[in-house]
């Protein structure tokens, strides 16, 4: 193959990858918006008027009212490879919601794959550049141990959820 077709399918994958990642997240998943609101030095001043309002709420504590608190969803990535992965140890709340998209890197990873498994769940076959995403929710701290799919041999590197 042509180094500019593997160069295009890579950047095709990477592509791909990054949409199948935005459209996965949960809904109410914040996205990065930058602070505007402390003025620099830079930018001229303005005097505007502001026109004070009060509002006053009365939030009844969910241990009143009976209601249980379930934290919000969280969405991770993880890219291995046959030696190591990009994100090594995850930290969550008991009781969120957990989906992590597992990648098996095209340039690193042995033409088998990856199978990510854990004692809560396990992603199957990733074929390299390839990801598959597992959900559960987070009640004990566990460990996922990638193993080569052919083999059933454990690579040398885990990724721990960390439940606190």
């Amino acid at each position: 193959m042509k180094i500019s077709t593997i160069l295009t399918t890579i950047v095709a994958i990477a592509i791909i990858a990054g949409v199948v990642w935005y459209l996965a997240r949960p809904a109410g998943v914040p996205t990065y918006t930058p602070d505007t609101s402390s003025p620099t030095s830079a930018l001229p001043t303005t005097q505007t008027s502001v026109q004070s309002t009060t509002t006053t709420t009365t939030v009844t504590p969910a241990a009143q009212t009976g209601a249980k608190i379930v934290p919000a969803p969280k969405s991770f990535a993880v890219n291995g490879n046959d030696a190591t992965a990009d994100v090594k140890t995850i930290t969550v709340a008991a009781g969120t919601p957990v989906t992590i998209t597992f990648g098996a890197d095209a340039g690193t990873t042995y033409h088998g794959g990856l199978d990510f498994r854990s004692s809560i769940v396990s992603t199957g076959t990733i074929a390299p550049g390839s990801t598959k995403s597992v959900s559960f929710t987070a009640t004990h701290s566990f460990s996922f141990t990638p193993y080569w799919p052919a083999t059933n041999i454990a690579k040398p590197y885990t990724i721990d959820v960390v439940v606190k």
